[in-house]
């Protein structure tokens, strides 16, 4: 596989594909020379890799090491592997970048039945505090907020859960007046949705 960087902002690097593939054991590699790029060019950008497909997993150690964070893709991943492994799969992927240091992000069916539904499954929910209590740094909605009807109660539902989880774990703490955060605090929204 092969790229061609189109232009660059201070914040963003736009790349076009010239030759297709998979990048497979290449990924370190790749992300080390886009790494690379980026400082020969003065700006300060993070790189995080998305796990998304079988053939990283054997890479995994050395995947996360070269980048600055990971986005553990859940979906993309139950499409190729065995729907059972992926759970398993996540925690290993968060201890990993928890153990180095490395930003982990969850992303994919947090609350998928939200897309139609203005309330979410007890399963959704006991997902959410899962993932925060495994260690996530962050986690991502999509689809509930790209074109489901009810985006702002989708997180709203995310950072109460996630706040309330997070409170519970030693050194957490409860921020006061929980039920009114996202009406004083708009700003303090960590979801957002990362598609068109």
């Amino acid at each position: 596989m092969s790229m061609v960087v189109k232009s660059t902002t201070k914040d963003s690097v736009k790349c076009a594909v010239v030759d297709g593939g998979e990048l497979k054991s290449r990924m370190p590699k790749v992300v080390h020379e886009l790494k690379n790029y980026l400082k020969s060019c003065g700006v300060d950008i993070h790189v995080i890799i998305k796990i998304e497909s079988a053939n990283s997993i054997p890479n995994l150690h050395s995947i996360i090491s070269a980048s600055h964070g990971t986005m553990v893709a859940r979906g993309d991943l139950g499409a190729e592997l065995p729907i059972e492994e992926v759970p398993l799969l996540q925690e290993e992927i968060i201890n990993l970048c928890c153990n180095m240091g490395k930003v982990v992000i969850v992303a994919t069916y947090m609350l998928e039945s939200m897309i139609v539904h203005p309330t979410p499954t007890r399963a959704e929910l006991s997902d959410i505090t899962i993932v925060v209590r495994e260690g996530s740094d962050g986690i991502m909605l999509s689809g509930e907020t790209t074109h489901g009807k009810f985006p702002l109660k989708a997180m709203q539902v995310m950072h109460t859960v996630t706040l309330r989880t997070e409170a519970t774990i030693p050194g957490g703490k409860m921020p006061p007046n929980i039920g009114q955060v996202l009406k004083n605090h708009m700003s303090e929204m960590f979801t957002y949705t990362m598609q068109p």
